[in-house]
């Protein structure tokens, strides 16, 4: 991976494969960093071209990922077990984020909590506490219903990295995206299920989809309202 930089949108990442083809794609990760997909074939004047005519789309998409992100306020549940408080003074120099015990306690100056700033401070340990919840969570939940039906898989991986809420690899590996933490459980269930049925099917096929509903029969009712969601944090 290359990190780009254009006057407008700062830092990019590129992340360049070996394939042949002259494709470009783009998309947002759930941090909000811009990221292109393109070969390494493809030289730089072309991806900065691309760029250019798309910068609509581009923050068009931008725009949509910071509508469907946090606003970090106080009372703000995080997770299954987590709560911001917020402490606003005029006598505060420096903004100071801390978590004790299930909370994040937010010291900042009277009407800086809207900056982007400290919303970054305050996403910063957000992040450590989805994960610290996911840690806890997930990977026991996986093999309880790995255990129950009879699955197998090789290892689960925890991240925020994707815009996806899991994956499958051909090998055997879920991935698991720690904001399933911000999810009710029953939706949280029908993403593992989801994942553990691509190690019988790697597809979405008919077949895959009659797997999945012999362990979640509603999983055309989560299926819908997983589409109202986004992973972003």
């Amino acid at each position: 991976m290359i990190i780009i930089h254009d006057k407008q949108l700062g830092g990019i990442e590129v992340i360049r494969s070996n394939r042949s083809s002259s494709k470009i794609s783009f998309r947002v990760t759930p941090q909000g960093t811009l990221r292109i997909h393109t070969s390494k074939l493809i030289p730089k004047i072309l991806i900065h071209k691309f760029i250019n005519e798309n910068i609509s789309s581009i923050n068009s998409l931008i725009d949509q990922h910071k509508n469907k992100a946090f606003f970090f306020e106080d009372g703000l549940k995080i997770g299954k077990s987590h709560v911001i408080s917020v402490i606003e003074s005029t006598n505060i120099s420096k903004t100071l984020v801390t978590t004790l015990n299930n909370t994040i306690y937010v010291k900042t100056k009277t009407g800086t909590l809207k900056t982007k700033t400290v919303q970054d401070q305050i996403r910063e340990k957000a992040l450590e506490a989805f994960r610290k919840e996911a840690k806890t969570y997930l990977p026991k939940r996986l093999k309880y219903f790995a255990s129950t039906f009879d699955f197998n898989y090789k290892k689960v991986k925890l991240s925020h990295a994707s815009s996806r809420w899991g994956s499958c690899s051909s090998r055997g590996t879920i991935s698991l995206n720690i904001a399933l933490m911000k999810l009710e459980f029953p939706l949280i269930d029908y993403v593992i299920i989801h994942e553990l049925c691509h190690t019988r099917h790697m597809n979405h096929s008919k077949a895959f989809w009659q797997e999945v509903s012999k362990y979640d029969p509603n999983y055309k009712m989560h299926q819908d309202i997983l589409k109202t969601k986004s992973p972003t944090i």
